[in-house]
C-alpha cells in the first residue's frame, strides 16, 4: 500500500540532518518510489527543507487564519499532485511533534485533517518519532533559544525552575498516548536518538531513519555536509545570554549571533572551550525521575523491551559549567554590547547611504548619456 511518512521531530534530535539529507537525494529517492516534495515556497528560508510545516504553519502576530489557510492549500496541492502519481511520500517539520493537537484552522483535530488527505488518495500513514533523553534535551534546547533566540535571557537553572521546555511536550508517553487513540501501535515509529542505539548501513542517524522506513541505503545516496547547527559553548554561551539582556539588541536582527559563535568554534578548536553540562549529577537525577516511569512504557510497549530502558547512555557525572563571570564583569559585557549595537545602526546608516548615493550616480550616469546623444543628433543636424 502506498504511504504517507511524516516524521515529527522532536526538536533537538538531528531533524535538519535527515531534512537536508532527503532534499539532497530526491532522485535516490525516487529509485525507491519516494519523494520528498519541495513546499516550502513563500516561506522564510529556515523552513527551506522543513516541507511538512505548511500543515502547522503558525505565527504569533497574525490575527486570523488567512495564511495559515493559504500555507495548508498550498501544500496539500504538491503533495496531492505526488499522491496521483502514487509514490510514497515523505513529509518532515519538528514543529508537528507539540503542535499535533494544537486547535486547526478549520476546528478538526489535525490527524483528522491528515487522515482525510490520506484516504482520498488511498494511502496509509506512517508516523515517525525520535525522542531525546530529557534532561540532554532541554540543556541543548536552552542552548539553541539563547543563540537563537533574543528574547532569551534567563539563566539555564531559571529557565528550567520556570519549566520553559514544557510546551516542547517532553512528557513523551502523554503525547504518544493521544497519537495511539488515532493511529493503530504499527504505524507509530518511535525511535530514541542517541548514537549508540542507530541502525542500518552505517549505524548513524540517516542510516537509522532509512532503515526504519525500508529504504535501502544504496551507493546512489550521497551525505553532503549537514546543515549548521552549531552549538555554543559555556562562556561564549554566558556572553551571548547578557547581549540578549540589552533592551535594544532584540531590534538588530541578531547580528552578534554568529560572531560569538564562530569564536566558540575556535576555542573549541584549541581546546580552550569544552562542551559542559548545566545540571549537576543531582539535579540531573531528580529531573529524569519525573519521567521514568513513562519512559519506561514507550520502552516496553513500542521497542519491546521488557526491561523497560529506553536509552542507553549511563546518567554520570559531568563537567559543569561555573559562571566566570563577576557582576563587573557581566556589566563590562553589557556595556560593550551596547556599543556594538550603535557601531550596528551607525554601519547600517552608512550602508544605506551608499546604496543611495550609487543608486542616484546610476540615474546621473544615464542622464549623462541621454545629453550626450542628444547633443550628437543636434550636432549631426547642424
Amino acid at each position: 500500500m502506498k504511504t504517507l511518512v511524516i516524521h515529527i521531530g522532536i526538536m533537538k534530535t538531528g531533524t535538519s540532518t535527515i531534512q537536508k539529507f532527503l532534499a539532497d537525494n530526491t532522485e535516490a529517492l525516487k529509485k525507491q518510489n519516494y519523494v520528498f516534495p519541495h513546499t516550502s515556497d513563500g516561506l522564510p528560508s529556515i523552513y527551506h527543507n522543513r516541507n511538512g510545516y505548511f500543515m502547522v504553519y503558525h505565527d504569533s502576530r497574525e490575527k486570523d487564519d488567512t495564511n495559515k489557510i493559504k500555507a495548508w492549500k498550498k501544500g496539500w496541492k504538491i503533495v496531492e499532485k505526488e499522491m496521483r502519481k502514487g509514490n510514497n511520500i515523505i513529509l518532515s517539520d519538528e514543529s508537528i511533534w507539540y503542535r499535533q493537537f494544537w486547535e486547526t484552522w478549520n476546528k478538526k483535530p489535525f490527524w483528522e485533517n491528515v487522515k482525510e488527505k490520506a484516504d482520498q488518495y488511498g494511502y496509509q500513514i506512517k508516523v515517525i518519532a525520535y525522542i531525546r533523553r530529557q534532561d540532554l534535551f532541554v540543556e541543548s534546547y536552552w542552548n539553541t533559544a539563547i543563540r537563537g533566540d533574543t528574547r532569551s535571557k534567563l539563566s539555564f537553572h531559571d529557565y528550567v525552575k520556570k519549566k520553559k521546555y514544557e510546551f516542547c511536550e517532553i512528557t513523551y508517553e502523554k503525547q504518544i498516548q493521544k497519537m495511539s487513540e488515532v493511529f493503530d501501535k504499527d504505524a507509530l515509529i518511535i525511535r530514541p536518538f542517541e548514537k549508540e542505539q542507530f541502525g542500518g548501513k552505517n549505524h548513524d542517524l540517516v542510516s537509522d531513519f532509512l532503515e526504519s522506513l525500508d529504504i535501502e541505503y544504496t551507493d546512489d545516496f550521497q551525505m553532503t555536509d549537514e546543515a549548521a547547527n552549531t552549538a555554543v559553548s559555556g562562556n561564549y554561551l554566558e556572553i551571548k545570554r547578557l547581549f540578549n539582556q540589552i533592551t535594544a539588541y532584540p531590534k538588530y536582527q541578531n547580528f552578534l549571533r554568529y560572531p560569538v559563535q564562530r569564536a566558540s568554534g575556535v576555542a573549541d578548536q584549541y581546546g580552550e572551550e569544552r562542551n559542559t553540562a548545566y545540571f549537576s549529577d543531582m539535579e540531573r537525577k531528580e529531573f529524569l525521575s519525573v519521567y521514568e516511569q513513562g519512559n519506561e512504557w514507550i520502552a516496553k510497549e513500542f521497542l519491546k523491551r521488557e526491561d523497560g530502558i529506553l536509552f542507553y547512555e549511563a546518567v554520570t557525572e559531568k563537567d559543569i559549567w561555573v559562571n566566570p563571570y563577576e557582576k563587573p564583569m557581566q556589566d563590562i559585557i553589557r556595556v560593550m554590547g551596547e556599543i556594538a549595537c550603535s557601531q550596528y545602526v551607525q554601519i547600517k546608516r552608512l550602508q544605506d547611504r551608499v546604496t543611495e548615493l550609487e543608486k542616484n550616480r546610476g540615474i546621473t550616469s544615464r542622464i549623462s548619456l541621454l545629453m550626450q546623444k542628444l547633443f550628437r543628433k543636434r550636432n549631426r543636424c547642424e
